[in-house]
């Protein structure tokens, strides 16, 4: 198990300028990551209702196991990823030896306000790299190199975080973009459609009933839900 861990969480903030003329957006990309590790297990692995407070991308680079989350069930095998999102509690459990590449992250998109990244892009539980797959492991390879480095090379490692993401969406995408179990959304994801609305008619008065009434919540809990 080696696992390099940071004081403080690699965060980095990327400003970015969609378009131009009238249709020119303005947005960041804000970027937190935690923990790059390689875990061998070379016996039987069981892990109980195991959370992070943050979004896993675990790459299963040998073995085989079973993942529960919740109602769910799935078999995973070599040159899949499993997209755990925050506080979600999972099982893991294999007969085999295995070898898991995992990281433990954030990232938000942010234009009027934060939104979780992979809430807009709902990958489901487990993602088959494909051809993907060389690429993965050496962008992961660069990620956990650089990631151990000083200030200049955390710049680079950041970087690799956010490929690792779009090769993982990219998959997620070529497998027809099979949607996240609704069981396994955060309790935030009900509003991602809410606050696009939102952000949409920052020039219009918008009232609280009005919101409410968009996600089904009663205008006295709307403030608190939200």
């Amino acid at each position: 198990d080696d696992a390099p861990h940071y004081p403080e969480p690699v965060e980095r903030r990327y400003p970015l300028r969609v378009g131009s003329g009238a249709s020119e957006r303005e947005f960041t990309f804000h970027v937190r990551l935690h923990h790059v590790r390689k875990a061998v297990h070379p016996t039987i692995w069981d892990l109980r209702q195991w959370r992070e407070p943050t979004w896993v991308l675990s790459y299963v680079e040998q073995g085989n196991l079973t993942l529960r989350a919740r109602e769910w069930t799935q078999s995973v095998t070599e040159g899949m990823v499993m997209v755990h999102p925050p506080y979600i509690p999972y099982d893991e459990y294999s007969t085999v030896p295995c070898e898991h590449w995992f990281v433990t992250f954030d990232a938000q998109w942010e234009q009027a306000v934060p939104r979780d990244f992979l809430m807009r892009f709902p990958v489901s539980l487990t993602v088959a790299l494909g051809e993907r797959r060389d690429e993965y492991r050496q962008v992961f390879q660069k990620l956990y190199e650089y990631s151990e480095g000083e200030t200049p090379q955390l710049w680079r490692a950041a970087l690799q975080l956010l490929r690792l993401i779009d090769l993982t969406i990219e998959a997620w995408e070529a497998e027809g973009a099979p949607p996240r179990p609704k069981g396994l959304d955060l309790p935030s994801g009900r509003f991602i459609e809410l606050v696009s609305y939102m952000e949409s008619h920052l020039s219009n008065e918008l009232s609280m009933s009005e919101l409410a009434d968009r996600v089904g919540v009663h205008p006295h809990s709307f403030s608190q839900a939200f």
